[in-house]
């Protein structure tokens, strides 16, 4: 996904506390694991999802790291991890905007 305009030109500090503060609305567990790259963990019930969150002042990917309790079979997987990686998508995508605001 692209980062949005108001966002571009962030440094990588404020990339990564705007992930970060993303993740934490919807539980989300965020680990940097080094510039440019972190790692969301969200634990609910039994259940565990583990995504890798590829940035940069351009874009933002997404890729699923591991899962428990998910289904994956190394193409499907259970139809609520999509829903909380949208949710976690449209979260980083909001708290990027607002980071952007606030350093115009």
């Amino acid at each position: 996904m692209q980062v949005p305009d108001s966002a571009r030109g962030l440094s990588d500090e404020q990339l990564t506390a705007a992930i970060r503060a993303a993740g934490s609305k919807r539980r989300w567990s965020m680990e940097k694991i080094n510039p440019g790259l972190m790692r969301g963990t969200l634990k609910l019930r039994s259940h565990v999802a583990v995504v890798d969150i590829a940035y940069s002042s351009e874009a933002i990917s997404l890729s699923h790291n591991s899962s428990q309790n998910l289904q994956f079979d190394g193409t499907n997987i259970h139809r609520n991890y999509n829903l909380w990686i949208r949710n976690l998508e449209l979260d980083i995508t909001e708290s990027l905007r607002a980071a952007g605001a606030k350093s115009s």
